[in-house]
């Protein structure tokens, strides 16, 4: 009885499938920029996830509360010629390398992150 060879053998590729349905787009990114040109600001969970540009041409102070929602995190960039200073307020906690509270100058950026309860992390462009 003669044997069937049933090994691979390579022909050419057929034609090309058809285009899938394409999916729907994904979430776009939010990041709310807000001008301030209050001199005294108070975070609040609604600040959460947003740029705040302190326009001010006097100083201002940032007091950062202990009840901000666990995630919290915000960017506030000093836009005005008034130094930016943050304050921690009744039972909250502000660390920052050197200690340093104070944005450098026009323009200089700094972020705050709550990490626990009542405590936040400061870091950017401080004096």
């Amino acid at each position: 009885m003669p044997t069937l060879n049933l090994g691979k053998v390579k022909g050419d590729a057929g034609p090309q499938g058809i285009q899938g349905v394409v999916g729907p787009p994904g979430p776009q990114p939010s990041l709310t920029i807000n001008d301030n040109a209050n001199t005294a600001i108070t975070l609040a969970d609604s600040m959460n996830n947003t740029v705040v540009r302190c326009t001010s041409s006097t100083a201002v102070t940032i007091t950062v509360p202990s009840t901000l929602a666990a995630g919290f995190s915000c960017m506030v960039i000093q836009a005005g010629t008034g130094r930016v200073t943050f304050a921690a307020g009744s039972g909250a906690t502000l660390n920052s390398f050197g200690n340093l509270l104070s944005t450098a100058g026009q323009h200089a950026p700094a972020s705050i992150m709550r990490v626990g309860n009542g405590i936040y992390n400061l870091s950017g462009n401080l004096i």
